[in-house]
């Protein structure tokens, strides 16, 4: 009974589901390690305040980013034909694309109240205008992610992340000793343009194809798919929302310090809850 057991677990470990499993995991933490032991280091450097408006930035991200692309590319895995899979992507970030300018246009004309609502002063509204490129990067980057799931491709997922956290924690290190009050801004931007790059050179390699995206077959994937913006995105919309908002209302009424310190709890907090 025990030797059957035994060679029952191994052939588990030894399992493509294991492997592929243990290499997105490895990255995943590896992913997560990075930003978290930098911060003893740029938290000597930039100011809580700073900080403060930063830890809005990114809530207002991981609020936008779910609604950018209506649900659309997690479909981008189901379909048998790569043919279906390059239009969902197409698809999904061509809505990206429109839903982001529209955010920036909002952003450029309602800025200052914006500003004025959220409680960050106008000498970081850098911060708000730069959310709609930085929402429709990160979208695309999980239309990426998942692309590359789809085509077992799980170490260029694991190097995708890994390089955009090495790159976002290498430039917010070095602009702050060049003195560049945005560091932490421009090493963000820096990060997501890298993975951004380094993911779609890994999606040509795995057999994605502009000459396959076809503007009957989006219309029709469209309809065909239809049940993701309508039952998918209000409700993920809703699960970002209870999980960032508080960051963006400790910022309203308590000042961009107390956000800041109750980002770097919660990035502490819910490492583990990312992991899983």
């Amino acid at each position: 009974m025990a030797s059957q057991r035994n060679i029952l677990l191994k052939s588990v470990f030894r399992s493509d589901f294991a492997r592929n499993t243990s290499t997105l995991v490895s990255g995943t933490v590896l992913a997560q390690l990075i930003p978290i032991l930098i911060q003893p280091v740029i938290r000597r450097f930039y100011s809580a305040e700073l900080f403060g408006a930063y830890a809005v930035y990114n809530s207002l991200i991981g609020i936008l980013y779910v609604i950018t692309s209506l649900r659309y590319e997690q479909a981008i895995i189901l379909p048998k034909k790569d043919e279906e899979a390059v239009n969902i992507f197409s698809l999904a970030q061509l809505i990206n694309l429109l839903l982001s300018i529209v955010f920036l246009i909002l952003m450029l004309v309602f800025y200052k109240p914006l500003l004025a609502f959220i409680n960050i002063s106008e000498e970081y509204f850098w911060f708000l205008l730069a959310v709609p490129l930085t929402t429709f990067l990160f979208n695309l980057q999980q239309s990426i992610n998942l692309w590359l799931i789809r085509k077992k491709a799980f170490l260029s997922v694991s190097k995708n992340k890994v390089a955009r956290r090495s790159a976002e924690g290498v430039f917010q290190i070095t602009f702050r000793y060049l003195k560049l009050t945005y560091g932490l801004l421009l090493g963000d931007l820096i990060g997501h343009l890298a993975n951004s790059i380094y993911g779609l050179k890994q999606i040509f390699k795995n057999g994605f194809r502009i000459k396959l995206i076809s503007r009957k077959e989006i219309k029709h994937l469209s309809k065909a798919y239809i049940d993701y913006p309508k039952y998918n995105t209000f409700s993920t919309f809703l699960n970002a929302c209870s999980l960032l908002l508080p960051t963006i209302i400790i910022n309203k009424f308590y000042g961009s310090e107390n956000a800041a310190y109750f980002d770097l709890a919660r990035l502490l907090l819910l490492t583990p809850i990312a992991l899983i």
